[in-house]
């Protein structure tokens, strides 16, 4: 059974599409790629039994997708990456 998790805090999203980044939105990046960062700041969370809170985590993408860490010229359902 996976293990039980929940967080609460802030994120901070940036990257060099526009406004709204259109990747979010299963569009096309507003350059041809998305390239940014994301950053995280867990004010409470857990995982299983373990506390994260104050949990501070963040690294870069060039992606249309949050856990992917790779290049993608086209909304990932249409090319599944390079």
């Amino acid at each position: 059974m996976a293990e039980k998790w929940q967080l609460h805090g802030k994120v901070l999203v940036a990257c060099n599409c526009d406004w709204g980044c259109p990747c979010n939105f299963n569009a096309r990046p507003t350059t041809g790629k998305c390239e940014g960062g994301w950053t995280w700041h867990v004010e409470a969370g857990t995982y299983g039994n373990v506390v994260l809170n104050g949990l501070i985590s963040g690294f870069p993408t060039a992606s249309s997708t949050i856990i992917q860490v790779s290049t993608w010229q086209s909304p990932s359902s249409t090319t599944r990456g390079k």
